[in-house]
C-alpha cells in the first residue's frame, strides 16, 4: 500500500538522523579519550595553592545512587607536594559530614574558583580559633597520602557526599602546596566504540528503509479512473448508471450495438485521425410528400388544333 511505502521512508529518515546525533556523540567521545595522559586522566595544569589558614578543601564531590568503589566507574587522583616550610604534606577524601565535624571551629579556606590563562584562584574563608589535630590520625578517610616529595591521592569514586582536604601533616598554618588533580574515566573508550557502532548501524538502516521506500512508491502503478457508471455507486450511493436509468428494461443498449447511442462508423475521422470516434450513418432522409403532377392548361382558342 501507498502509505506503508510512505512510512518507510519516514521511519527512514528518522533512523538516519538518530544516527547522525550518535554520531555526533561518538565524536565527542573520541575527542575526550584522546585529551587523557598516558594512565588514562584528565589534568588540570599544575599550580601552587597557598592559604593562611591550616587547610585547603576542594569542592564537595557529589556521586549518586548505585556507584560502588570495586566497580571503578571513575577514579579521582591529586598529586602533590608541599611548597611550604613544613616538609610533610597531607592528602585526604572523606565523607564531607566527616571533614566538617574535624574542622569545626577550625580556620580553614575552602576552593571556590579557578583560571588557568592566567591563573587566578579565589577561596571562602571559614574562620575558627582551635587547632586541629593531626589529620592522619583521623580514621573517617576514604583514601589518603602523606609525606615528603611527591604524593598521589587516588580514590575510586563511590555513593556519597565527598571532600578531598590538603593540609600540612602536622596540622599547622599556613599550607602551600604544588597540586595538580585529575580524573579517569574507564568507560569511555568502550562507549565511543559503542556509540560508533550504532551510529553507523542507524545511518545504514535508515537508508534502507528510505531509498526501498523511495524506489517502492515509484512502482506503484496509478491507480486507474472508474469507467463510466462503474465505481461511483459505492462511494455515491444513488448514482446514476446506464441500468438504473428507468430499471432494466429502459437501459441504454452497450455503446455500439444497435440502439445505442453511438454506431460504428458515426465519425469517418475524429479531431487527432481516423478511427478516433465511431461513425454512425444517419437515417436516411424521407422523401417529400409527393404532390399531384400540375394540371395541364385549358386549350386556347387560337392554338390551332391537334
Amino acid at each position: 500500500m501507498r502509505a506503508g511505502k510512505i512510512i518507510m521512508i519516514v521511519a527512514g529518515g528518522l533512523l538516519i538522523l538518530f544516527g547522525l546525533g550518535m554520531g555526533m556523540g561518538a565524536a565527542a567521545a573520541s575527542a575526550a579519550s584522546s585529551h587523557q595522559d598516558r594512565e588514562g586522566f584528565f589534568t588540570l595544569p599544575r599550580e601552587i595553592y597557598q592559604v593562611d589558614s591550616h587547610a585547603l578543601t576542594l569542592p564537595d564531590l557529589e556521586v549518586g545512587m548505585g556507584v560502588r568503589a570495586e566497580d571503578s566507574v571513575g577514579t579521582a587522583v591529586v598529586r602533590g607536594e608541599s611548597a611550604g616550610s613544613s616538609g610533610d604534606l597531607f592528602m585526604g577524601v572523606g565523607p564531607s559530614r566527616d571533614v566538617e565535624r574535624y574542622l569545626q571551629d577550625v580556620s580553614y579556606s575552602e576552593l571556590r574558583d579557578v583560571r588557568f590563562s592566567p591563573f587566578d584562584v579565589s577561596y571562602r574563608e571559614y574562620q575558627g580559633a582551635s587547632e586541629p589535630l593531626p589529620p592522619g590520625d583521623q580514621d573517617f578517610w576514604a583514601a589518603q597520602a602523606s609525606g615528603t616529595g611527591v604524593q598521589e591521592l587516588s580514590w575510586n569514586l563511590q555513593t556519597g557526599d565527598w571532600t578531598v582536604v590538603v593540609m600540612n601533616a602536622d596540622g599547622a598554618a599556613p599550607v602551600a602546596a604544588d597540586l595538580q588533580a585529575g580524573f579517569r574515566a574507564g568507560w569511555l573508550g568502550p562507549l565511543a566504540t559503542g556509540l560508533w557502532i550504532g551510529a553507523v548501524f542507524l545511518v545504514c538502516a535508515g537508508a534502507a528503509l528510505l531509498v526501498g521506500g523511495i524506489v517502492l512508491l515509484r512502482r506503484t502503478p496509478p491507480r486507474p479512473a472508474p469507467g463510466y457508471g462503474q465505481g461511483y455507486g459505492a462511494q455515491y450511493p444513488g448514482a446514476y448508471t446506464g441500468s438504473d436509468y428507468g430499471g432494466p428494461d429502459n437501459a441504454w443498449p452497450p455503446y455500439g450495438q444497435p440502439g445505442g447511442p453511438y454506431q460504428p462508423g458515426q465519425y469517418p475521422r475524429g479531431p487527432s485521425g481516423p478511427g478516433q470516434y465511431p461513425v454512425q450513418s444517419p437515417p436516411p432522409a424521407s422523401p417529400p410528400p409527393s404532390s399531384p403532377p400540375p394540371a395541364s392548361p385549358p386549350p386556347s382558342d387560337a392554338d390551332p388544333p391537334a
